[in-house]
């Protein structure tokens, strides 16, 4: 489930991404989860940069 490489988001559907964000709010993540959501924030950032106001 982790995504160590900021590459492989790349080809995540933005609705998908949008969930996955939505799931990373809730509290109690743990380590390897918290790491896959700082990837998961920062796609977002890079889509956002490309004018996708995805989340």
């Amino acid at each position: 489930m982790l995504a160590s490489c900021e590459g492989s988001l790349d080809g995540m559907p933005d609705a998908e991404l949008q969930e996955k964000v939505f799931e990373c709010s809730k509290p109690g993540l743990s380590p390897g989860m918290a790491i896959t959501c700082d990837n998961y924030r920062r796609e977002c950032e890079r889509r956002r940069s490309l004018g996708r106001f995805v989340c």
